[in-house]
């Protein structure tokens, strides 16, 4: 059962401006160090940090909860493949989080699809409560 779905879309020259303003400050309040290694490793650095910023937002709407006190963005980290499909990387405390909020004693199942262009990234997240017993999707 669908439970939370947020989307969220991220300009690029936003972020390019903050990270030559204030440089590795910025990546490390909003991002790991994994999502911080694989956005320097892009030709276009701003667009991966955009896409990590757009993933993240989207979730934290799906949740329900924004970035507050019961959850903040080193919660959720963004997987992105460099060939296939993007995941996210969900801490214990946000799962069980989620869990309580969403009823779900039989767990949560966190769905994301990406793009991103030179101007835009845009996320799309779905948060699927999960039943016992029932049948995964095909």
């Amino acid at each position: 059962m669908i439970v939370g779905i947020g989307t969220d879309l991220c300009r690029v020259s936003r972020v390019r401006h903050s990270l030559d303003r204030f440089g590795d400050t910025f990546a490390r309040t909003y991002c790991s160090p994994r999502e911080i290694e694989y956005a320097k490793r892009q030709l276009n650095p701003a667009i991966a940090f955009s896409q990590c910023l757009a993933t993240k937002e989207a979730f934290a709407k799906a949740a329900g909860t924004g970035f507050n006190s019961d959850m903040w963005w080193d919660d959720v980290e963004t997987n992105i493949a460099d060939n296939g499909p993007s995941r996210l990387l969900i801490s214990a405390d946000a799962a069980s989080l989620l869990k309580s909020k969403f009823e779900a004693p039989d767990g949560i199942r966190v769905h994301v699809s990406t793009c991103s262009t030179a101007v835009f990234c845009s996320a799309f997240v779905v948060i699927e409560r999960l039943i016992a017993g029932s049948e995964p999707p095909r």
